[in-house]
């Protein structure tokens, strides 16, 4: 994932049903990352706390795609704190997720 050349990198695990361990691979190699599509994989809680930790030191992640991953209100809080901490985040996906409105009321707040 290292070269002179590379400007991007684009990494698609969708419905790989990521945890546990599993999940804490994605964020080890996470800095290194531009768009991240994990899309279907039932993260749930445990895979929102991994990335969370990640995204408030990321600087290179761009775009994530969490669709359809198990995602309430209470993990899309703790996910609204380390977006509000990231500064190179432009597009991020929760489609089919169950954030409702205090879930998306935390994340516009972040995004503020």
């Amino acid at each position: 994932l290292e070269g002179p050349g590379l400007k991007s990198v684009t990494v698609r695990l969708e419905r790989r049903f990521l945890r546990g361990l599993n999940m804490q691979d994605v964020v080890d190699v996470l800095s290194r990352l531009s768009h991240l599509n994990l899309g279907n994989n039932m993260i749930g809680a445990e895979g929102v706390n991994a990335l969370t930790a990640a995204l408030e030191k990321n600087n290179s992640l761009t775009s994530l795609d969490l669709t359809e991953n198990h995602i309430g209100a209470e993990n899309a809080k703790t996910f609204a704190a380390a977006l509000a901490k990231n500064k190179t985040l432009t597009s991020l996906d929760l489609d089919r997720n169950q954030i409702g409105n205090e879930g998306a009321q935390a994340l516009a707040a972040a995004l503020e």
